[in-house]
């Protein structure tokens, strides 16, 4: 502050008792620079705001992430550099644990205490090579008959 006043010569401070406060030189200055310095802050915080890399964790199924997810990742990388992605593949249940942010599973998004969103629509259905497929099997499992179309061939 020394070096302030001296620069601009004249005092921008004053004590009152113990305390330092802004003379009135100081008080009209000080709004007239407040907006500058309001700039500076918010140029500060994005700066480190975006030096800064964000981990996320994303647990999900091998098969899942294989065919859909790790396909994307390269262009959801250029698009956040700023973000660093964790797989954590898992086969079970336990949607979101303490070591994943975020749990990419099927279902129809009914998990009660989670938010879940929508990626892909689609329907499951079994492939199998025809030799598998027998007549007393079909007979037992009659909604499987309507399968046989996508059997391999």
């Amino acid at each position: 502050m020394k070096v302030l006043e001296g620069y601009l010569q004249m005092p921008l401070t004053e004590r009152q008792g113990r305390k330092l406060v802004l003379s009135q030189q100081g008080r009209d200055y000080y709004r007239s620079i407040r907006a500058a310095f309001n700039v500076l802050r918010q140029a500060t915080e994005h700066l480190v705001e975006q030096s800064q890399t964000r981990q996320v964790t994303i647990s999900l199924i091998p098969l899942f992430g294989m065919g859909w997810f790790i396909p994307r990742l390269p262009a959801f990388m250029r698009a956040n550099p700023q973000t660093e992605i964790n797989v954590v593949y898992a086969n079970h249940r336990n949607y979101l644990s303490d070591a994943s942010d975020m749990s990419i599973r099927f279902g129809n998004g009914q998990w009660a205490g989670y938010q879940s969103e929508k990626l892909i629509s689609g329907q499951m259905v079994p492939v199998w090579q025809p030799r598998i497929f027998t007549h007393s099997w079909a007979y037992r499992h009659p909604g499987a008959a309507s399968a046989n179309a996508v059997a391999a061939r």
